[in-house]
């Protein structure tokens, strides 16, 4: 039988990429977005086991927090870009004012969440003693500040593919 480390660890990785690789397909197959839910669930399973095999129950805490912070602006967002459009569609016009707001809150809770995504990998890093996670997590958290000119969040993607790669270096001893 594996050990809670080895568990987690398989099912934070293979979490991670339904999360992630469901996440970037969103855009072309809207009916793909449950598993990038499943996905994150499972990723956080998988911290959670990590984070009681290290004692550092933060690897856990912190990014469901980023995580929890990252969806809700990904609401707010929506609900202020439709509201826009509620709005303006007797006019028949888009209302640039919302879609500039919907942008800015955005940014604010996705530099909000790369914070605490950060600290999670770094933890992360210093338990498992695999470099790559601090600096998967420092280009998330950069990555998400140079998001609102947007290039930025190519920066973020390139620190999922940094994390994935530590995940799949194997489980790590404590």
């Amino acid at each position: 039988m594996k050990s809670m480390k080895t568990q987690g660890w398989d099912l934070a990785a293979w979490g991670f990429v339904l999360y992630v690789g469901a996440s970037l397909l969103s855009a072309l197959i809207p009916g793909i977005a449950l598993l990038s839910t499943v996905g994150l669930i499972l990723f956080l399973i998988g911290l959670y086991q990590i984070g009681q095999a290290f004692q550092k129950p933060n690897i856990f805490t912190d990014q469901l927090i980023g995580r929890a912070i990252l969806w809700v602006g990904l609401f707010l967002t929506g609900g202020t870009i439709a509201a826009g459009v509620v709005r303006n569609l007797n006019q028949g016009e888009l209302s640039l004012s919302s879609i500039l707001a919907g942008t800015l809150i955005f940014w604010l809770f996705s530099v909000a969440a790369a914070w605490f995504i950060r600290r999670s990998f770094k933890t992360l890093a210093e338990a498992s003693r695999r470099p790559l996670f601090s600096l998967a997590g420092d280009l998330i958290f950069w990555g998400a500040v140079a998001g609102i000119i947007l290039v930025g969040y190519l920066v973020v993607l390139a620190g999922e593919v940094a994390a994935l790669i530590a995940f799949f270096q194997g489980p790590a001893e404590a």
